[in-house]
């Protein structure tokens, strides 16, 4: 019997059930119109991440207002609730552990972390870093913030270095391509 996997579709009748990838299990049901015995599973947890390499399912119990507030967003942002689910437990954990850091949506639609209180992210503070050859206080009188914050961004970046670096190579991309936009405007203006 094929399997085909579709999030978020009711299944009428659960009649088969399939172990996949850690002993994790869906449960699979056949779905009229779909013909023959193609089989039609839905994952019922918001740990289903099948379109991540590497994510692990994982069954979690949600109130109702969790799970209606879950609805709402993922509605509204246009993700799907296991995207969601998985981007604010991302950052939740991360939060945790750098409580000096926040999110926020950045070049090209991305969220990158940035100081808490400022708009400079991670990336661009460490920048800063870089061209001042790791003086600290320098780059905190520079941005005209504390040593903390600084601080608490090398931190950061230490633990996420791969992600703060693809942010900056976005950032870069976005900039070059807005640079190249207004350098054509200003030739149509000429």
């Amino acid at each position: 019997m094929a399997v085909k996997v579709v999030e978020d579709q009711p299944i009428p009748q659960l009649d088969q059930q399939i172990t996949i990838a850690h002993s994790s299990t869906l449960w699979c049901g056949r779905t009229p119109g779909l013909g023959g015995d193609q089989g039609n599973c839905t994952c019922a947890t918001v740990g289903c991440m099948r379109d991540k390499p590497g994510s692990v399912q994982r069954s979690f119990r949600l109130s109702p207002r969790t799970i209606d507030l879950l609805d709402a967003s993922a509605s509204a942002g246009g993700e799907s609730r296991n995207a969601l689910v998985d981007r604010l437990l991302g950052e939740a954990l991360r939060l945790q552990r750098h409580p000096l850091i926040r999110f926020q949506q950045g070049a090209a639609g991305r969220r990158q972390p940035l100081m808490v209180g400022t708009r400079l992210y991670v990336h661009q503070v460490m920048s800063a870093i870089r061209t001042s050859h790791g003086d600290i206080d320098q780059v905190a009188e520079y941005l005209g913030v504390s040593p903390r914050l600084v601080r608490a961004a090398v931190d950061y970046y230490a633990e996420f270095s791969g992600e703060v670096d693809e942010d900056a190579a976005v950032a870069e991309r976005v900039e070059q391509s807005e640079l190249e936009r207004w350098e054509r405007q200003q030739r149509a203006l000429a």
